[in-house]
């Protein structure tokens, strides 16, 4: 379950950038895993865990990567115990995730 200071964060303050697992895309292998995290006050993200990854950790190191070059807009009091999935799928290459494609929380 989301902590309610986790729900009550503002939006990403930069874009996301996820890397897929190369060995993986080439052989067209989807994955993903859930990450905690922290987020100070004034939006650095930190004390990144990986909770699950499948089929791989490599899908886990790949998301918190992710997360770690990541912000949210400041807040108050900052929050802990935040929980993300993140989703690696096959697509079209781009250069971002549009923000439809950004981690979900998890509810």
């Amino acid at each position: 379950m989301q902590p309610d200071a986790c729900k009550a964060l503002g939006e990403w303050a930069r874009e996301l950038r996820l890397t897929y697992p190369a060995n993986y895309r080439r052989r067209g292998i989807e994955g993903g895993a859930v990450v905690s995290y922290d987020v100070a006050p004034w939006g650095a993200v930190g004390n990144l865990k990986v909770v699950a990854s499948e089929p791989t950790s490599d899908f886990g190191e790949a998301a918190t990567a992710m997360l770690a070059g990541a912000a949210r807009t400041s807040s108050a009091i900052g929050a802990s115990g935040c929980i993300d999935r993140v989703r690696h799928v096959m697509g079209k290459p781009r250069a971002s995730l549009p923000a439809e494609d950004w981690p979900q929380a998890l509810h």
